[in-house]
């Protein structure tokens, strides 16, 4: 009876030795993982936090597109701890939609916040859908995240349209982009210059697995055809260098600004409306139809004659 109590005690000791031991363990781990959370803090405000992100969405007639991206790209964000305004800028003239100028003017309107220090040219179509892509304080120059073998409609090299990063620095250094482009095409082909004139290097994403699902295209192509008329004399121009517009050309006029949450996701909403030098770039406007008078001839006069 004795031996069986003696035992008893020494495997109840053990026991409670062995959960003291992994106590222990437990709290150092619990310690361990407090100094991780409490590291990754620090860092975010301290190295991260001193760079703030403006995601320019240049906008016209996409309500559809908008209240889509709006809170998909907030949480993508957020969940790279990346911070940031998205700043929509809606062309509300009678021109033609000109994406570039759009873009100019978002630059304009966030260089006055001296907290900005760099932006993203981000489409209204196209939705960032891994977390392998890069939307970081490009330092070392421009960087394309939608690059052609991750976007999944341009292919061809030189694209640069889409998304992509640039500093303040960089996007003065080159005077912005040309203001010139009315319609669809063709701008980033002039920035993509204006970059290589300014020996600014265009960086890319690389090593990114499961290429075909990077990103996801919202547009409907079929119900919102593009505007890619060449109307007046805009043909020749068009695949002209401009050396001359940009953010020192550019002029509109900022007709209203609103505050717009999207299932709780906040952006700035900029309403203006776009000058156009109608002796320089006639085909600003769109060409109205004429109408013809009906020509066509009886059978009764077909047989008279």
């Amino acid at each position: 009876m004795c031996i069986g109590m003696t035992l008893f005690h020494c495997l109840l000791r053990t026991r409670q030795k062995r959960c003291i031991r992994t106590a222990c363990k437990c709290k150092w781990i619990a310690i361990a993982v407090a100094l991780v959370v409490m590291v990754s803090t620090i860092r975010y405000f301290t190295i991260e936090s001193k760079h703030k992100l403006a995601v320019l969405i240049p906008f016209r007639d996409r309500f559809d597109e908008l209240i889509v991206i709006v809170p998909h790209l907030q949480r993508y964000l957020e969940s790279k701890q990346i911070k940031h305004e998205m700043i929509i800028i809606n062309q509300v003239d009678q021109w033609r939609f000109n994406r570039a100028a759009l873009l100019n003017v978002g630059f304009e309107l966030t260089n006055i916040k001296s907290d900005f220090d760099y932006v993203v040219l981000h489409d209204v179509d196209l939705l960032p859908m891994s977390y392998q892509l890069n939307y970081d304080y490009p330092e070392d120059g421009p960087y394309h995240i939608s690059s052609p073998d991750l976007h999944p409609l341009y292919k061809f090299p030189h694209y640069l349209g889409g998304i992509l990063a640039i500093t303040k620095q960089h996007y003065l250094k080159v005077n912005g982009m040309s203001n010139n482009f009315w319609g669809w095409g063709r701008e980033d082909d002039e920035f993509r210059l204006r970059l290589i004139d300014a020996k600014l290097t265009i960086h890319r994403a690389y090593h990114i697995k499961h290429k075909n699902s990077v990103f996801r295209h919202i547009h409907d192509a079929h119900r919102r055809p593009r505007d890619m008329k060449e109307l007046f004399n805009q043909r020749k121009p068009k695949y002209q260098r401009d050396r001359i517009t940009g953010l020192s050309t550019l002029r509109y006029l900022l007709k209203s600004k609103h505050q717009l949450s999207i299932d709780g996701a906040q952006c700035t909403v900029y309403n203006v409306q776009l000058e156009c030098n109608l002796s320089v770039t006639p085909w600003c406007q769109r060409r109205k139809k004429i109408k013809r008078k009906n020509n066509v001839t009886t059978n009764k006069t077909k047989q008279l004659l």
